[in-house]
């Protein structure tokens, strides 16, 4: 395994709200208005943040404030034992101030489509995918999780979770995956 594995394997657990985003969409197509005005902060944020200029004196000032610590704390602490490397970082903490919704035990789902074992094989297969095949959910673990849902739709991850007896962390994953595929959603209410 390799942490480009790894950091593959930890997007099959993010989703995006599809019929947001759609709606989104929609309107931006809809509003050349809404477009202008979207492109024209979008370019005055970049050139403000992103400039050369801008970045430049940022990391002259960064690598000022670092040569002050470095200096400040070498008694203290000598030389670190080891380097952590950028591309080593987990994504999961790395961008965890991203998503506006964040799993937790109350949790609760809306199924938005149905997911046949041949759509199921279909989804796996395509190579966006294909790649996890080692943590995608299995089809039958899925099937449990979506007829508990028909039945009880007000259940929570902790509820699947004593009822399937699995790890609220396993299920995590598993339920993301259905979220990213659009075969679920989260309810708003348990936001």
């Amino acid at each position: 395994d390799s942490y480009d594995m790894y950091c593959g394997h930890s997007c099959e657990t993010i989703s995006v709200d599809i019929p947001d985003t759609v709606a989104c969409l929609v309107q931006l197509m809809n509003s050349p208005e809404l477009r202008d005005t979207l492109g024209n902060a979008g370019k005055q944020r970049a050139l403000q943040r992103y400039d050369w200029s801008v970045v430049m004196r940022q990391y002259h000032e960064l690598w000022e404030q670092l040569a002050q610590i470095r200096i400040s704390h070498k008694e203290k602490f000598g030389v670190l034992p080891h380097k952590v490397m950028a591309q080593n970082i987990d994504p999961y903490r790395l961008f965890s101030h991203y998503p506006s919704v964040q799993l937790n035990s109350h949790s609760q789902f809306n199924i938005n489509n149905v997911l046949t074992e041949a759509r199921y094989t279909e989804i796996c297969g395509l190579s966006g995918h294909s790649f996890a095949k080692f943590i995608l959910p299995k089809y039958a673990e899925i099937e449990l999780i979506l007829m508990h849902l028909q039945v009880h739709p007000q259940a929570t991850i902790n509820e699947l979770s004593i009822h399937l007896s699995r790890a609220e962390v396993s299920l995590e994953i598993t339920l993301s995956w259905l979220m990213k595929i659009g075969v679920l959603s989260i309810q708003q209410e348990t936001i």
